[in-house]
């Protein structure tokens, strides 16, 4: 049985708080575009709708080959994952997005489980490893994140890396681990925890981390900077973030002991909506995007691809599903409130490291 809901001023605090810190880390811009002249984004009905819970310096080259080829404007609706996916629930059948791409499997498990995902055009994720796509064909991975340590071989020894969330927080590493607790990268691991293990064991894992005094960031990839510079051992991040800073300075990475929060792995997927399963333009950006082109940009922008390409399909080694990263949209507040109430959130205003 879970353990009880707590109430009162603390946890309403730290409800507003996780609201505020949500709304703040990934705002809405109905109006972002790719593949269509500015002025004309908001207003070409021929453009074909597309929601990316991922950024626009990833999505733009994606859907700028596609728009470029099949002649088919787009328009991009940038957002939280899970904020997103809150949207297309509300919208129902008459949301105007035509694909969605999520940043993690949790949000289009939600809408799957709901009814709301069309089912991908036949052989779209033919290529994908088991266990990285909805067994109803709903949705799919497009490319995978795994977590684990950046650090600097000058200063930390592979082999005394930690390897589990649990080893960071030991005595050895106090005030020496740099976290980045907005990033919806590590909002999903402790969704994924608190999924798994359960409120209470998630919370005293965190206090446990907060009482490491880790060194907090605005984002993983200023945790690899501060790793670089040397001020920290260790940054908790994910492989995309680690390799795509330019000119590491030595930095590597390490992933996370498998099934251990540290070593979660999670995928890019897309999805597209029940409303636009019709719709031949989804189905053909959605191909595209398990093409070998965009495969290859995937890889460019340091994600690990699953469905080919020059690089071929990378699974990482021994990985079964990202289940262990799997959280539903709805648990992503939740995660933010823990965050929150362990004192690993800065207030809101606050300078950020």
């Amino acid at each position: 049985m879970p353990p009880p809901r707590r109430t009162g001023p603390a946890r309403a605090g730290a409800a507003a708080l996780a609201v505020a810190l949500l709304a703040g880390c990934a705002p809405v811009d109905p109006d972002a575009g790719a593949g269509a002249a500015p002025a004309a984004k908001a207003a070409d009905p021929e453009a074909l709708v597309l929601y990316s819970g991922r950024p626009a310096d990833l999505v733009e080259p994606l859907v700028r080959d596609w728009s470029a080829e099949s002649g088919t404007p787009v328009r991009v609706r940038y957002g939280d994952s899970a904020e997103l996916a809150q949207l297309l629930i509300a919208e129902g059948a008459d949301t105007p997005a035509g694909v969605y791409l999520a940043a993690g499997t949790g949000s289009p498990a939600l809408l799957d489980a709901r009814g709301l995902l069309a089912t991908l055009p036949d052989g779209a994720a033919a290529a994908v490893p088991a266990g990285f796509a909805a067994a109803d064909g709903s949705w799919a991975g497009l490319a995978t994140r795994t977590r684990g340590f950046a650090y600097d071989p000058g200063e930390v020894a592979a082999g005394e890396l930690p390897g589990t969330l649990a080893g960071a927080t030991g005595r050895r590493w106090r005030g020496r681990v740099g976290i980045a607790p907005g990033d919806p990268s590590f909002i999903a691991m402790v969704a994924a925890l608190r999924a798994r293990e359960g409120e209470a064991a998630t919370a005293r894992r965190l206090a446990r981390l907060a009482a490491a005094e880790p060194v907090r960031y605005p984002s993983e990839a200023a945790v690899v900077a501060a790793v670089a510079a040397g001020e920290v051992a260790l940054g908790l991040v994910d492989d995309a973030a680690a390799r795509a800073r330019p000119g590491r300075g030595g930095v590597r990475w390490a992933p996370g002991e498998p099934g251990d929060p540290a070593g979660m792995i999670d995928a890019t997927a897309v999805a597209v909506p029940a409303p636009a399963a019709g719709d031949e333009r989804a189905a053909a950006l959605v191909a595209h995007l398990f093409g070998a082109a965009a495969q290859e940009r995937l890889a460019a922008a340091h994600e690990t691809p699953l469905a080919g390409g020059a690089r071929g399909a990378r699974p990482p080694v021994g990985a079964a599903a990202p289940g262990t990263g799997r959280a539903a949209a709805g648990e992503l507040g939740e995660a933010m409130i823990l965050i929150a109430e362990a004192g690993l959130a800065d207030p809101v205003g606050a300078d950020a490291r």
